[in-house]
């Protein structure tokens, strides 16, 4: 689920506990708009930030970019700002972001053994990422058998 709605409650106790201003923006998403489109949008939204602070009562020289699942994946693309000359981005806060969807699950190393887990299995279920990007990959990407049990 995204949504400005889910995120404004902790992004308005931040501005207020921190004493900054927090920017919070919804991000396009496919079909009606493929990748690499929400990545590049990011990074506009971080360039903007930073062009149009002082207008806003802001120091858009002292950036932190953050979000949670995709949006975390999003604020972690949006480090091309530093690739491409773009603002400097102080501090990243990513929570839970999705980044290494090229591993499958059940390949990742885990610190928890397999057998101290439920029924001997992963403790974390690969099937929903296995099937996100089964669905979302590269016709060249070789797509894994979903392992239901």
């Amino acid at each position: 689920m995204r949504g400005l709605q889910f995120d404004d409650p902790l992004c308005r106790c931040l501005a207020a506990e921190a004493g900054v201003a927090v920017v919070n923006v919804d991000y396009v998403v496919a079909p009606q708009h493929r990748f690499p489109a929400p990545p590049h949008q990011a990074f506009e939204v971080v360039r903007w930030v930073a062009e149009h602070g002082a207008e806003h009562g802001w120091d858009g020289d002292r950036l932190t970019v953050g979000g949670q699942s995709a949006g975390g994946g999003l604020a972690a693309a949006a480090r091309q700002a530093l690739e491409q000359g773009g603002p400097a981005i102080a501090v990243q806060v990513l929570h839970y972001p999705p980044l290494d969807l090229a591993t499958r699950g059940k390949d990742k190393h885990s610190v928890i053994a397999k057998a101290d887990a439920p029924r001997g299995g992963p403790a974390i279920r690969t099937a929903p990422a296995e099937g996100w990007r089964a669905g979302r990959a590269p016709a060249t990407y070789r797509r894994p058998t979903m392992d239901t049990t």
